[in-house]
Parts: structure tokens; C-alpha cells; sequence
């Protein structure tokens, strides 16, 4: 009898243990799905999304050119009313003559305590404030031109909250975006 007893009261434990187990390595799963980059295409640009960040994409928003792309991608608050931390990639249609050098200048003219441009893995970059509404702080510009597009990339993250990692991994879905990013 005693045996029996202590025999169902092992399996008992050991059912428990192992429900346990269960449940934590489905709260550990979860927890890292969570934390998990996320792959998001858009009709340009594809790249990973940390969590918490999201995105959206719009054409002709100057102009009604559909020519004019441009992706918003964002991370907010816990209540999602404002911004932590953005990235804004624009593919427009050039103007003619106008060349990198030229489109960073008229950039840095439009951002407070804009540094000096330099070249970097053939982009053009600077750092400044823009002023915007949404985000405030400092963001790196990346500025590439090609007589007939203009790519323009601004990320603001001051927290460190993941713009690094999109950058690392975005790159182009179209010929044209492809040509721009070089990847």
C-alpha cells in the first residue's frame, strides 16, 4: 500500500514537473517571439522590424506623383500616442543636375546644428535636428542620388530602440530601390 502511495505521489510530482516545464518553455518561447525581429516587406524596401516598431507607406504625398515613395516606420510610447524613435526613407524622382553633395546641402539647411556632410558607403551623411513635430533629438541623414531618384533616409533613435538593426538589414525590393541602397 505504501508503495502504491508513494509511487502515485512520484508520478503526481513528476506530471506537475513536467507541466511546468511546459509552461515555461512556452512562456520563454513567447517571450522571445516577442523579441524577435519581424521581416516586413513593403512595394520598395523590405527590411526586419524590432519589436514594438511598426510602418507605413504612401506615394504622391508631395505632389500626387506617384513617383514620390515614402515609408514611416516608428516606434511609440507604451500608450501609442508619441514617437521614440523613427525612420523615414524617401525615393523621389530627381531633379535635373542635382547630384548627392547638392541634396544633403539642401537637407542640412533644413536641420538645426546640421554637421559637415561626408561621404560614407557612397551615401551622403550628416547629422542635425530636424525639426519635426513627432520626434525631437538628433538624426542621421543618408542622402544617395542618381540622375533620375533621389533616396533619402533619416533615422531618429535617440533611446537605441532599433533603428541601427533596420538600417542593418533593410534593403531593396524594386530595380530602382536596389540601384539606390546598393544591396
Amino acid at each position: 500500500m505504501k508503495q502504491s502511495s508513494l509511487y502515485r505521489r512520484c508520478i503526481a510530482i513528476g506530471a506537475a514537473l513536467v507541466s511546468i516545464l511546459a509552461i515555461a518553455g512556452c512562456a520563454s518561447r513567447a517571450f522571445g517571439a516577442e523579441n524577435t525581429p519581424e521581416m516586413r516587406e513593403f512595394s520598395q524596401f523590405a527590411m526586419l522590424l524590432p519589436s514594438g516598431w511598426d510602418g507605413d507607406e504612401q506615394t504622391g504625398f508631395i505632389s500626387d506623383d506617384p513617383g514620390e515613395y515614402q515609408i514611416t516606420l516608428g516606434r511609440k510610447d507604451d500608450n501609442g500616442d508619441n514617437f521614440l524613435a523613427q525612420v523615414s526613407i524617401f525615393l523621389l524622382p530627381n531633379k535635373p543636375g542635382i547630384n548627392s553633395r547638392q541634396a544633403v546641402e539642401k537637407l542640412r539647411e533644413a536641420q538645426g546644428d546640421a554637421t559637415e556632410a561626408r561621404e560614407e558607403d557612397g551615401f551622403m551623411v550628416f547629422e542635425g535636428e530636424p525639426r519635426s513635430r513627432t520626434l525631437k533629438g538628433r538624426a542621421r541623414t543618408m542622402v544617395r542620388a542618381t540622375p533620375e531618384n533621389l533616396l533619402i533616409i533619416m533615422a531618429q533613435d535617440p533611446q537605441n530602440l532599433g533603428s541601427d538593426e533596420i538600417m542593418r538589414s533593410l534593403h531593396g525590393i524594386s530595380p530602382t530601390a536596389r540601384q539606390l541602397l546598393g544591396r
